[in-house]
């Protein structure tokens, strides 16, 4: 069997397209006061703060009422009032089931392409088993996806002060009619 002309780089392309669909639906939204926010943190937690003006300050978690935030910084506690707060970050990992899963893609797509590039003379090498080398494949590219992803920490809002105002853009695709868009959504608070 051969694989079909313009296969891999119409699935780098589609691969490259993925990457950009929000996937807010796999990620905690923001929580809108301190009273929501008492359970999503642990001792320790590094964290940031901006307040009203801001400036931002990192810290430990310490502990948390329902109208303060206290942090551990430099040896001394520091108390945070939620109406001073404006955003509250905590570093954690990028998703490791985002990470298998674009690592396993990638891992296909890209050693696919290696192992049809290697043996252009004898198109049946990589054929012949297929079924073993895309698993082989995937699963060094989830792998590699993992380890990078545990590896990756990056600031994730936990509490973000209510914005009277908000404007969200995401892009959309329809493959079937092969058509491209941009959604526009708005939304406000009285």
């Amino acid at each position: 069997m051969q694989i079909p002309r313009g296969f891999w780089f119409r699935s780098c392309t589609v691969l490259c397209l993925l990457t950009l669909l929000p996937v807010s639906g796999w990620a905690e939204e923001p929580a809108t006061s301190f009273g929501q926010l008492q359970s999503r943190f642990k001792a320790g937690d590094k964290v940031q703060v901006f307040d009203r003006r801001g400036d931002e300050t990192a810290g430990s978690f310490v502990n948390m009422s329902a109208t303060a935030l206290e942090l551990m910084i430099n040896g001394s506690v520091r108390s945070f009032p939620e109406t001073g707060v404006e955003k509250v970050t905590r570093l954690q990992h990028v998703s490791l089931v985002k990470g298998a899963l674009l690592g396993g893609i990638t891992g296909i797509v890209v050693l696919g392409a290696i192992c049809g590039a290697r043996n252009k003379n004898n198109p049946d090498h990589c054929d012949g088993n297929i079924g073993v080398i895309t698993a082989i494949n995937g699963g060094i590219g989830a792998a590699s996806g993992m380890t990078l992803a545990a590896l990756i920490k990056r600031p994730h809002t936990v509490y973000e002060r209510p914005r009277p105002f908000k404007v969200e853009l995401a892009p959309m695709f329809k493959l079937d009619q092969k058509a491209a868009g941009l959604m526009v959504s708005l939304s406000w608070r009285q």
